[in-house]
């Protein structure tokens, strides 16, 4: 299904619905989350993750972090996928609000990247607060009548031999005075996931 918006036609894709719970029928707001996936402290532990990884001789080019609920905001892991000096290639998980899920398995990504040939990703790839300023920049592409419900899931990663990392992220919205709906006793939320995506200048923008 899809939405004709003010300066922004058909880009709006529905996403689902969540069925709540009895008794639980109000949408609490995205810095209610226990680790909000857009604040500084999950971020700040992403970073953490990330700087482990580099500091055992590997190079990154994949990583990805997602909410632990649909519209919870609330931050559940991130996994990365990471080059050792002999190419080969693992994928470590680390529990956003826990210890790291265990040691580096062989990943099943065959990105045919070489340790000598990609720089990886940097610390500056990954800063939190430059990650919380794409997030601005995204909730100002939102029309009037529509709020703001957190970030779902964020990836950031190296095309082959790229020199700059592609950051892409989806977006929760709701309609508002339309976000709850009732039929047969049962109450759900309806939401919309916006796609966004972040060029080698900064500049965000929604996909098509």
């Amino acid at each position: 299904m899809k939405m004709k918006m003010t300066k922004q036609p058909l880009i709006w894709l529905l996403s689902g619905i969540l069925l709540l719970s009895t008794g639980c029928n109000n949408l609490g707001s995205p810095s209610d989350a226990a680790l909000p996936m857009d604040g500084e402290k999950a971020l700040g532990k992403i970073k953490d993750a990330y700087t482990q990884i580099t500091g055992e001789n590997a190079k990154i080019y994949w990583m990805n972090w997602i909410e632990k609920d649909k519209m919870s905001n609330n931050a559940d892991f991130v996994s990365i996928t990471f080059v050792k000096p002999d190419d080969s290639t693992y994928n470590q998980a680390f529990i956003l609000q826990g210890p790291a899920e265990g040691p580096g398995s062989p990943s099943s990504k065959k990105a045919g990247f070489k340790y000598d040939e990609i720089e990886g990703l940097t610390a500056a790839d990954i800063d939190p607060a430059t990650i919380m300023g794409y997030y601005e920049k995204a909730k100002k592409e939102i029309p009037e009548g529509y709020t703001y419900r957190g970030i779902s899931a964020h990836c950031v990663d190296l095309h082959h031999k790229s020199k700059k990392p592609n950051h892409n992220f989806k977006m929760m919205v709701t309609e508002d005075g339309k976000e709850e709906v009732t039929s047969a006793g049962q109450t759900v939320i309806e939401y919309y996931e916006l796609d966004f995506l972040v060029d080698e200048d900064g500049n965000v923008t929604m996909k098509d």
